[in-house]
């Protein structure tokens, strides 16, 4: 289902990143139920909040082009059963992280947006730790599918408190000043893409300074036509 206008949804993402602004900064203990409870929802939520705008068209190129700078810890070998056979993580093991990761190797890697928003709403671990100078708190999360895949490297992604709630504020605050369609004729798809800025539009050939004059969409079947 496509949301009809963004700026509600937006607003929600705004008030989930007050939440968990006043949960990094609070005096309640981290892992009570009720900040346990408040923390999954402003997380989950906004998480799914993002994605619903990602697949509605309604986020800017710039705001679909954010990558989130966190730390990786490999997947180290299951624990064995008495009959061998290796034991496979489930929702009780959100906590586990040291039966499956190496967590004393934090590598420092990248995921964009939309993987991140993936790694939330599909995680199978989900815990949060003080991080190394006790000055924020960070989130460790992993979904079944990136455990699943053969790659020890694809791990245990820990990204920091703080940076979830910028990436939140910036969805919050994401406008489009200039929106583009065309049809692809060779795949029949009506294309969309947005803008906050008109010269990113320009620097990627998609667009003039001049409203009345569109310009060739670059190497696309189809006139970018903007709004």
């Amino acid at each position: 289902m496509p949301i009809f206008e963004s700026w509600p949804w937006k607003a929600k993402i705004a008030k989930y990143a007050d939440s968990l602004e006043r949960l990094r900064s609070g005096t309640e203990e981290y892992d009570d139920d009720q900040w346990w409870a408040d923390f999954e929802e402003a997380v989950m939520a906004g998480a799914f909040a993002i994605r619903k705008l990602f697949e509605s068209k309604k986020l800017s190129y710039e705001a679909q082009a954010i990558t989130i700078d966190c730390k990786n810890s490999p997947k180290i070998p299951a624990p064995l059963l008495e009959n061998g056979v290796s034991l496979k993580p489930s929702f009780m093991d959100r906590d586990k992280l040291d039966r499956y990761f190496d967590v004393a190797v934090q590598a420092q890697t990248k995921v964009d947006l939309q993987y991140f928003l993936n790694q939330v709403m599909h995680s199978i671990f989900f815990e949060v730790e003080p991080d190394e100078d006790g000055d924020d708190l960070v989130l460790a999360l992993c979904s079944d599918h990136r455990f699943q895949k053969r790659e020890e490297q694809l791990g245990l992604l820990w990204i920091p408190l703080t940076r979830i709630i910028a990436v939140f504020r910036e969805i919050a605050d994401d406008d489009i000043e200039l929106g583009m369609w065309h049809l692809n004729h060779e795949t029949g798809v009506r294309e969309q893409i947005g803008f906050r800025d008109r010269k990113t539009a320009v620097d990627l050939g998609l667009a003039s300074y001049s409203k009345d004059m569109p310009v060739p969409g670059s190497g696309k079947i189809g006139v970018w036509v903007g709004q």
